[in-house]
């Protein structure tokens, strides 16, 4: 007897039949690379390391009390301080061989091209988030309505509460009492974890964004709004962990304007291996992106002036 279920009685006959959408894993949110403007005067051909310069405040400041008729204008000197951002090569490539182009269902030209782009977006969001995780200013919960800020890069310790709308205030507060600038729309961002905006968006106050802005002109991921700063939930490079998840307190960059910016040299892309080996029978294909981020004003470095809060109790 034939029979289906043995393959050298019949089972050879057929192969299971393969559906015809090729499926892939969700991309995660990512935001931090979108957040980072280019530097408009940089590209090709200008070395890897862009300077840029930064102006201090005058070294002594107006008299306010005013000077005689017969005195002469006093005279002061004001800083300047240079910064760098370096380019790097950021790079990743998948091969297979003919044989599996020529027998495969799939093209897998366009596979491989999927889920390099889908690495690509994830990886240099974790690329540019490592220049807004360098920031000095921490915040941590300590109440429910309070907490702690430190200037050196470190938390004051565990948050001991989950991150709710007083907590916000506080940020924005320290911002505007610090001169941070605001965004071209007058507000600030946060780029936050989930459970960072759990005790956010759950308040009566808290705006959510389909009750303020045209579908066009929300940013990715973007979920309302509080205090003048708008919300965009990350879950790529940003982590909730053990010990303040339970708290409600995970990570989260608060943002104003000229924070961090990138350098681009060569944009991101896939490029085609050139067939070289094996009489042309490899193939391949990479992401490939030249170029690098930086925090543009530091505490330690700009006089105390630094234009993101990174809570973070790690």
């Amino acid at each position: 007897m034939q029979v289906w279920g043995t393959n050298s009685l019949g089972g050879y006959s057929a192969t299971a039949s393969i559906d015809g959408e090729l499926r892939q894993r969700a991309t995660k949110t990512t935001y931090f690379y979108q957040a980072s403007p280019a530097l408009a005067s940089y590209g090709k051909h200008r070395s890897n390391a862009i300077l840029f310069d930064k102006m201090g405040r005058v070294v002594t400041p107006l008299n306010t009390s005013g000077i005689g008729e017969l005195d002469a204008i006093p005279t002061t000197t004001f800083p300047w301080v240079q910064g760098t951002l370096t380019c790097t090569e950021y790079a990743n490539a998948i091969e297979w061989t003919e044989k599996l182009e020529t027998f495969g269902q799939w093209s897998m030209g366009q596979a491989v091209a999927r889920v390099l782009r889908q690495d690509q977006i994830e990886g240099l969001d974790k690329v540019a988030f490592a220049a807004y995780s360098s920031g000095k200013v921490i915040y941590v919960t300590t109440s429910a309505t309070a907490g702690s800020f430190t200037t050196n890069g470190t938390a004051a310790g565990v948050a001991t509460n989950k991150m709710s709308t007083p907590h916000v205030k506080d940020i924005t507060d320290y911002f505007r009492k610090n001169s941070v600038p605001s965004l071209s729309d007058g507000r600030y961002l946060s780029i936050a974890h989930p459970d960072h905006t759990r005790g956010i968006k759950d308040a009566s106050d808290f705006l959510a964004v389909n009750t303020y802005n045209a579908p066009n002109k929300i940013y990715s991921s973007e979920i309302g709004e509080y205090a003048g700063v708008r919300f965009v939930e990350e879950n790529n490079a940003l982590t909730s962990p053990a010990g303040t998840n339970t708290a409600g307190f995970a990570q989260a960059v608060y943002i104003g304007a000229d924070n961090v910016v990138s350098g681009v040299a060569v944009a991101p892309h896939i490029r085609w291996k050139i067939p070289a080996n094996d009489f042309g029978r490899d193939r391949g294909e990479a992401n490939y992106f030249n170029g690098g981020f930086v925090r543009v004003w530091s505490y330690d470095t700009d006089g105390g002036e630094e234009h993101q809060v990174f809570c973070n109790s790690q």
